[in-house]
């Protein structure tokens, strides 16, 4: 379920929870039988557990939003950087060739190095 699907039936469920209550309250102010402080005082305890729930649903989307707007703006800076412009890759072959020369160099002294103590052993 898409993020903008999820929040819309979170909205309409709550709507249909104030309509609900609503309901709920004009049966209560217009009954007879029953206690009306008892039931108002539910009523009013729904209501505010309503709007609380409300409010925190409504902070958790700008939060949902926000975190979203910032991975995205994330995953551009990503993107966007590794693109290497051309000065920056003959510099780093640069580097790479330099370093395959500095092994290649660092072998053929070895190997002389070796052939000497070779030739002084015999």
């Amino acid at each position: 379920m898409s993020t903008g699907n999820f929040a819309d039936s979170i909205r309409e469920q709550q709507l249909a929870a104030r309509r609900t209550a609503e309901q709920l309250r004009l049966e209560v102010e217009y009954s007879t039988d029953a206690p009306k402080d008892e039931h108002t005082a539910r009523l009013n305890l729904i209501e505010s557990q309503m709007r609380k729930q409300q409010r925190e649903f409504r902070a958790a989307l700008l939060k949902y939003k926000g975190n979203s707007a910032s991975a995205a703006k994330k995953e551009r800076e990503l993107l966007l950087s590794g693109a290497a412009t051309p000065s920056e890759l003959r510099k780093r072959k640069a580097r790479t060739g330099n370093a395959v020369l500095n092994a290649a160099t660092d072998v053929t002294t070895a190997l002389q190095e070796t052939c000497e103590l070779d030739e002084r052993g015999d």
